[in-house]
């Protein structure tokens, strides 16, 4: 009885390859194509260009017997960013932040936090309210960064730079700080965080009638809790 004939290099059909970290052996061909499986991997480092494996450069690999595969969509460089995310809650509307530039300030956040003796969960939520985590953010109002300073707040605070991230960071926390200690409640110091204290004081002690400010305090609280069931709390 003469043994199988295996398929040379001149002889072989069309085969699609796929890594193996180990080449096995096998007696037969599978009857059916065997599906193409992904695998997932580690992103590649910024900007890295896209890699195609050719014949020359392929490892040792396990064929099988398939019908030619398809033309695939040209593949493109790995992305620099994160994406945008998007929180929203109930009656609110969405707001986006910049993941990327957040992670990059939580340290800043924490520390400042406990500078302040606020809890970072709140800070977060008025960051994420005035700007998305933008630094270079601005108003039509003319409030600028991080925390959305006015001059005149950023001068009375001790902000230089508006625009420089920690900077605007300290103050807005400092601010925050004060208008807490001045009401003793937290809608009452958000509420003067967005129209001013003098606006509080004028409605004695009480939210004022204006719709930005309460949709504002509604906006912030709803971010603050979002940030604490992050935070385990």
């Amino acid at each position: 009885m003469m043994p199988p004939l295996a398929d040379t290099p001149a002889t072989a059909p069309t085969v699609q390859s796929w890594r193996a970290e180990h080449t096995t052996a096998v007696s037969a061909p599978p009857t059916e194509a065997l599906p193409a499986v992904a695998i997932a991997s580690r992103p590649p480092p910024c900007d890295a260009p896209p890699v195609r494996v050719t014949p020359a450069t392929a490892p040792p690999v396990q064929t099988w017997r398939t019908p030619s595969a398809p033309a695939t969509a040209p593949l493109s460089p790995a992305p620099c960013r994160l994406p945008l995310v998007t929180i929203v809650g109930p009656g609110l509307r969405s707001v986006r932040f910049d993941t990327l530039t957040r992670q990059r300030l939580m340290p800043a956040i924490q520390q400042v936090a406990v500078t302040y003796q606020l809890e970072p969960a709140l800070l977060q939520a008025v960051i994420h309210a005035e700007s998305g985590y933008n630094p270079q953010a601005v108003s039509k109002k003319g409030a600028r960064g991080l925390m959305q300073l006015m001059p005149a707040t950023a001068q009375r605070f001790g902000v230089a730079d508006p625009e420089e991230p920690i900077a605007n960071l300290q103050g807005g926390a400092r601010y925050l700080r004060w208008l807490l200690d001045l009401f003793m409640d937290i809608r009452l110091a958000l509420a003067a965080y967005n129209a001013g204290e003098g606006a509080i004081q004028r409605y004695g002690n009480t939210l004022p009638p204006y719709p930005e400010t309460r949709t504002y305090v509604r906006r912030v609280l709803e971010f603050y809790r979002v940030y604490q069931r992050q935070t385990g709390r």
